[in-house]
């Protein structure tokens, strides 16, 4: 099977949501990237790298995602997309 340019290099699967922990202790991981030329990840390097940390935020009922319920109804469609891929626990 040929590669997806999507496709997320593992160590940038691990890190990009440094910050967010589950009820693990681990955060979620990221699956899909569309954003490849644009962003590029850049590991962290030497013996005191730091992660770039995550913040998890709530989305206000005056933002266009906040208006007629629409964050809840993209966050249920992903859900059932990661869900039928095996990607969610």
């Amino acid at each position: 099977m040929e590669p997806s340019p999507y496709d997320v290099p593992k160590l940038e699967a691990y890190l990009y949501y440094a910050g967010l922990s589950g009820p693990s202790g681990r955060g979620p991981k990221l699956v899909y990237r569309t954003t490849r030329e644009k962003e590029k990840f850049v590991p962290p390097t030497g013996p005191e790298a730091y992660r770039r940390l995550m913040k998890l935020r709530t989305v206000p009922e005056n933002h266009k995602l906040g208006e007629d319920n629409l964050w809840d109804y993209i966050r249920a469609e992903v859900r059932g997309v990661l869900d039928a891929q095996h990607f969610v626990d």
